[in-house]
């Protein structure tokens, strides 16, 4: 290719034949854009830019929110574990009050047991003894039947007791034991058995 030499009005200066040159086009001017264009742009990017900040304080309410109620999640959770600790700190004190209560049990059926059986010897003892005082009871019962029922004092008997009774000093003999002594109004004396 064959170069003819020109003249560069740039730089002024004259070219030769076997330079090259690199030629780069002039950047074309972008056209200055019209005010209407301008503003419409500038206030769709300004609705833009105020939607975003109003998005970003919604996120940020609903996240400070949702940290709350975590807070609140975690403060009724330790409070929880504090009900959760008394909770077992009355059933441990229910739990003593319960082995008192059945060692004390234990203790009083131990003593009762003890008793019963004290009560048990002493009931032999003495259902011995009252085998014995039924046996002298019976012999002495037997000893009264052989008495009469009733024993009348006719004259000749009272004389002769009124006989005896001057010489003694009284006017009757005092009853035998378990009779007692009935006037009759005649003036005669009898003895009947007390039951």
């Amino acid at each position: 290719m064959k170069f003819t030499p020109t003249f560069d009005q740039n730089a002024g200066v004259e070219l030769r034949a076997d330079e090259r040159i690199a030629y780069t086009p002039a950047r074309p001017e972008t056209p200055k854009p019209t005010p209407v264009v301008s503003r419409y742009f500038s206030y769709t990017l300004l609705a833009a830019i105020m939607a975003h900040a109003l998005l970003l304080v919604g996120v940020t309410a609903y996240m400070s929110r949702s940290i709350s109620g975590i807070h609140d999640v975690n403060a009724n959770l330790e409070a929880l574990s504090d009900y959760e600790s008394r909770i077992s700190e009355k059933i441990s004190a229910q739990n003593v009050a319960v082995q008192t209560l059945i060692n004390e049990t234990n203790a009083r059926l131990s003593t009762i047991r003890s008793d019963g059986e004290t009560a048990i010897a002493s009931s032999r003892e003495t259902s011995q003894k009252l085998d014995e005082l039924q046996e002298t009871l019976q012999k002495l019962a037997d000893i009264v039947q052989s008495f009469p029922s009733r024993v009348e004092i006719t004259e000749e008997n009272s004389t002769q007791a009124s006989r005896s009774s001057d010489r003694q000093g009284s006017s009757l003999p005092p009853p035998p034991a378990g009779y007692r002594r009935i006037k009759g109004a005649d003036g005669s004396v009898t003895y009947e058995k007390v039951r």
